[in-house]
């Protein structure tokens, strides 16, 4: 299928409140409209997940993400950075946020520094959810053959398999220090030069 019309189909389902799989710029990841409930039970559900926490949300970038979102200093100085790229930030949420039960507490958003990504997202007018392509508790598939039959309802883009590679970094960038809970492609001391400028 050419790129247009299998980004045309994604975008069909993820606006009928459906779960997709596709490449990232790190790995393959099963995604949904982050602001349907429905949807992100119907991802929990395939993922056997018994709740719905901790999901990242990739954003394009035209988004207005201050909609959603409260945006410290400290994260401002990290997204003029690091976005576009692999790195994922949790902020405190606002407004429509705040209605869906799994982002109460807090969202994190991820701008994918990816053309097939940026291009798929453009179309759309909301955040999509994207988490590690498998069952929760088991390490994350990248073979698409396999992703085909772990999960045969749902669309999965055939991108080819693709090597394990380091997740984004993952920054709690919410009170007055940042706190880094995972460290990705992007290290801890090029995430501490960032706030030094």
């Amino acid at each position: 299928m050419e790129t247009q019309k299998l980004i045309d189909k994604l975008v069909e389902d993820l606006r009928n409140n459906k779960v997709v799989c596709f490449k990232t710029d790190t790995i393959y990841g099963l995604s949904c409209n982050a602001f349907s409930e429905s949807a992100i039970n119907k991802l929990s559900d395939l993922k056997k997940r018994k709740e719905n926490k901790h999901y990242i949300c990739l954003i394009s970038k035209n988004f207005d993400y201050e909609k959603i979102v409260k945006v410290s200093k400290l994260s401002k100085k990290l997204i003029e950075k690091f976005w576009a790229g692999p790195l994922t930030l949790i902020f405190e949420p606002k407004g429509k946020s705040l209605e869906i039960p799994c982002f109460k507490k807090e969202i994190s958003l991820r701008m994918p520094n990816d053309a097939f990504c940026q291009k798929l997202l453009e179309e759309l007018d909301f955040p999509i959810i994207s988490t590690s392509a498998n069952i929760s508790d088991y390490p994350s598939e990248n073979d698409p053959d396999k992703l085909k039959e772990m999960f045969p309802s749902i669309l999965i883009c055939d991108c080819g398999k693709v090597k394990n590679i380091n997740p984004s970094t993952l920054v709690d960038a919410r009170g007055e220090e940042i706190k880094i809970i995972r460290v990705g492609q992007i290290s801890e001391q090029q995430i501490l030069d960032a706030l030094k400028d």
